[in-house]
């Protein structure tokens, strides 16, 4: 039986899977983080664990740890080939990496862009018995057998290794970010990283939650020159700010995101950052080691509106107490508000439900005229339902309200559709006005609640500049940050006043909930 080992049998599926991708291979490879942590465990394997207390550490890392030391013994010793020096003096040089781990892998990620990883198995071979002496097992008396105690001090097996990286730097390009090296101290997984650049500004316009040393964007303040950056979304990780650190975050001190901002400032210097963001690019999920930090800044978010439940309900009792009191008849008709309701944001607001429209991945402001447009357009043929639009302090609800009854709109009274469609009517044909009924409702507001939406599911909300009365707000299936799902929510107001009040008051609910900068 030929001498073989499940290590090498794994890297040679590997580089055959690049080789059915693409002859480059980028960070948001799929194979990139399984094929770099097979290369380690074939070089480490059989290295001793010494007087580590390897039954409460993690025994691969203490092989990592150790097969840096070798790799610094004999770089310090000055008989490194050039080409493994240059990598070892950069992993070094790098304060970012705080373990040994980190150093390791960043220096297999160096030797992949050099394409000398295979010159690390050609020099450790010379070292075959000063290997064997001091770190790693023997494997004497097992040059023939299928599992071999290591790879690289064994005769056969080592050259299968080298062989297999010769290929693989010969006619595999990669093109990987040598900058992305933030999390190579916990993982072989390599995060989406951004960089972005502003113009000299006196405020970015960014929102900061600090969760165990991670500074987390909660916001983007529209208007602001961070809002108009498309590499930049709620729920990025903050870790650099002109070339300072920022990852660990720091609350306080010459390194907190303030001072740091406060010194760009000064200057009048442009800002550039850099940021993480939530999902891996070769899967799509959420970054592993961000998912406990995401999950906690969740659990800090429904912390804080359970906080504020019981002054919530208060404030709507009195609210409804004051409408009952103090508003006229004719005020409820046109879903007005009192005083005290519109100086809170919070308030009931009689509308007509268009329809709901499904957008996709993207909720942002440029989505909001199709969806007004193409709700008006699909759900023409539709009865209008009257709701009650409901604004919180954490969020929207619709309600319904029950019609007395329902008639027909008769073929030629296209001014009630124009009434009630405004500056929409265009777009509704012909064929399409006989089939619209107008049903008749009672003033008696009935408690279904059709749409529940927290103002962090909510990415956006708006109107059209010539459409008086028709506005909508999108929508995600979860937190709007990290949702692939989003749906538009299109309503007749009674004027435009209402339009605008209602618009305003969802935009007040971001500034209740939101931790600012």
């Amino acid at each position: 039986m030929p001498v073989s080992d499940p290590l090498l049998k794994s890297l040679k599926y590997l580089i055959e899977e690049f080789y059915s991708i693409d002859e480059v291979v980028t960070d948001g490879s799929p194979y990139l983080a399984s094929f770099c942590q097979t290369v380690e465990h074939a070089i480490t394997k059989g290295i001793k664990l010494g007087s580590w207390d390897h039954f409460k550490s993690d025994g691969q890392s203490i092989r990592r740890k150790q097969f840096w030391t070798i790799l610094e013994y004999f770089h310090a010793s000055q008989t490194l080939p050039l080409a493994i020096s240059t990598a070892v003096r950069a992993a070094q040089n790098n304060k970012s990496l705080k373990h040994n781990d980190g150093r390791l892998r960043y220096f297999i990620r160096q030797c992949l862009i050099r394409r000398t990883l295979h010159v690390v198995v050609e020099f450790l071979r010379t070292r075959k018995e000063e290997l064997e002496s001091s770190w790693y097992d023997s494997n004497e008396g097992n040059q023939e057998q299928h599992n071999a105690a290591t790879i690289i001090t064994h005769e056969v097996l080592a050259e299968q290794l080298r062989s297999l990286l010769l290929t693989v730097s010969t006619s595999i390009t990669f093109e990987i970010n040598l900058e992305n090296f933030y999390f190579l101290d916990h993982t072989w997984n390599i995060p989406d990283m951004r960089t972005v650049e502003f113009v000299p500004t006196q405020y970015l316009g960014i929102g900061m939650l600090y969760i165990d040393g991670y500074g987390i964007i909660t916001k983007l303040r529209a208007g602001s020159v961070a809002a108009d950056q498309k590499d930049l979304g709620i729920g990025d990780l903050l870790v650099t700010m002109n070339e300072y650190m920022l990852f660990p975050a720091k609350k306080s001190g010459d390194n907190e995101i303030v001072s740091i901002w406060k010194k760009c400032r000064k200057k009048d210097n442009p800002c550039r950052l850099t940021v993480i963001k939530p999902r891996c690019p070769a899967t799509r999920g959420i970054f592993p080691p961000l998912r406990r930090v995401l999950s906690e800044y969740q659990d800090v978010m429904d912390e804080y509106y359970n906080t504020q439940k019981e002054r919530i309900e208060e404030k709507l009792r009195e609210a409804e107490e004051r409408k009952a009191t103090s508003l006229a008849p004719e005020a409820n008709k046109a879903g007005t508000m009192s005083v005290a309701e519109s100086n809170s944001g919070c308030g009931r607001h009689s509308v007509t439900y268009i329809g709901k429209v499904f957008v996709g991945e993207q909720g942002g402001m440029g989505e909001i005229e199709h969806v007004i447009k193409s709700a008006l357009v699909e759900h023409s043929a539709k009865a209008p339902v009257e709701v009650i639009l409901e604004i919180t302090e954490i969020g929207v609800l619709i309600k319904t309200k029950e019609p007395t009854e329902s008639k027909p709109l008769r073929a030629g009274k296209k001014d009630n559709v124009q009434s009630l469609l405004g500056a929409s009517f265009d777009l509704l044909a012909d064929d399409d006005i006989d089939k619209v009924t107008l049903p008749v409702y009672s003033e008696e507001d009935a408690s279904d609640i059709v749409f529940n939406h927290k103002f962090a599911d909510i990415s956006s909300c708006g109107k059209i500049v010539r459409d008086e009365k028709h506005f909508c707000y999108i929508a995600g299936d979860t937190f709007c940050t990290i949702s692939k799902q989003f749906h538009g929510y299109v309503f007749t107001a009674r004027s435009l006043g209402q339009a605008k009040l209602i618009l305003n008051s969802i935009y007040q609910g971001f500034k209740r909930t939101t931790f600012f900068m």
